[in-house]
């Protein structure tokens, strides 16, 4: 198991693990704002893919806006899921947050049904939007506080 930056030929993977997940965890017309971003932002930002057996079976990134940190497009393909494999990649992105000194907030727009995961990280939610990724899927606005850490 290992993670590395994304790569163009991460592509296909990514995209089939991001299908897995359809319906429960993202909308279907989230799928083009995917597909989107690894063409034209994932080269050039910290997004990193999960690698087991030579097979991309996860992955996620993060920036950075006005001083805060972001989580984004993070994922596990469905088959894999509750091996720990979102808890790897997370604490990756965290600790690559911490390293690079990029921020002491992080912010994450997750749903209804992970944001009890991040909530064992520390974020609290701030915002709920009621379908606002897609029928049955609620847009949950979480925060860490990493400055907290520090004290």
């Amino acid at each position: 198991m290992e993670i590395v930056k994304y790569a163009a030929e991460h592509k296909n993977d990514c995209v089939l693990a991001f299908k897995s997940n359809l319906d429960k965890f993202f909308a279907a017309a989230e799928l083009d704002e995917f597909i989107t971003f690894l063409e034209t932002q994932a080269l050039s930002s910290p997004y990193f893919v999960l690698i087991e057996e030579g097979r991309v079976i996860g992955c996620g990134g993060l920036s950075v806006y006005q001083g805060i940190s972001y989580l984004c497009w993070g994922l596990v393909h469905r088959a894999y899921h509750r091996r720990g494999l979102g808890a790897l990649l997370t604490e990756y992105r965290l600790d690559w947050i911490r390293a690079e000194n990029l921020s002491d907030r992080v912010k994450i727009e997750t749903s209804q049904h992970t944001q009890g995961f991040y909530a064992r990280y520390g974020f609290d939610v701030t915002n709920v939007v009621h379908n606002g990724f897609g029928e049955g899927i609620d847009q949950v606005t979480m925060v860490l506080d990493l400055s907290s850490e520090h004290a």
